[in-house]
């Protein structure tokens, strides 16, 4: 009781208040001025075909048996008649990501109007055009109130000798404060940690190590 009515433990605590208080009030000023979404982006070569990279991408179900940190992998009802699924990992957060957009890839064939170097002249041509492998999931985060949601969009495309695989994550921060910390914090790691972690995973469950390719 007779520290209660101590001047210097109302000073101490008076000073870390006020350092509590200004780096609050900093942190939301700062981050008013932000962008609320964190991104990263990377893109690799893997010496294995499209369809093979694909599969295992897609075969969400099979995950936990090649990324450690997943517990299950378990399909969810149905958002607006899309699918969902919900990664729970080793900490026990749960991720849903509700399937938007996937394209599998494949061959269409289209009239185009190419230019013959022999005729020297126009001609219509029935050309093939291959459609990329593409998957845009949107993040919902159970639990974590300070995240908004966010974007997991993975490419596949054909490279000479294997596939360039490219996976961006996007994730949206809430309140302006944590955009501040989350730019300290959170973003150093988001690509060597989340991004990188899944296509290391992702080599070793195609049976090749990926290699980091020039093309951003």
């Amino acid at each position: 009781m007779q520290g209660f009515f101590n001047r210097n433990f109302w000073k101490v605590t008076g000073i870390m208040v006020a350092i509590y208080a200004g780096t609050f009030l900093t942190s939301t000023a700062i981050g008013l001025t932000l962008p609320d979404q964190l991104e990263a982006k990377r893109t690799v070569f893997v010496a294995r075909p499209p369809a093979t990279v694909w599969q295992a991408i897609t075969n969400r179900s099979a995950e936990p048996r090649w990324r450690p940190e997943l517990l299950t992998v378990t399909r969810e009802p149905d958002h607006d008649g899309r699918p969902v699924w919900r990664e729970t990992y080793w900490s026990h957060q749960k991720i849903d990501l509700e399937q938007v957009e996937r394209s599998d890839g494949g061959r269409e064939r289209r009239n185009a109007w190419v230019w013959d170097d022999r005729a020297g002249k126009l001609v219509l041509r029935t050309v093939d055009r291959h459609t990329p492998h593409h998957l845009v999931q949107y993040m919902r985060f159970q639990a974590l109130p300070v995240l908004a949601g966010g974007r997991r969009t993975i490419d596949v495309a054909p490279a000479p000798g294997g596939s360039l695989v490219t996976i961006r994550e996007q994730k949206t921060i809430r309140l302006p404060p944590f955009r501040t910390w989350a730019r300290l914090f959170v973003l150093p790691q988001l690509a060597s940690v989340t991004v990188d972690r899944y296509l290391a995973d992702l080599g070793r469950r195609v049976g090749t190590p990926p290699t980091l390719s020039d093309r951003h």
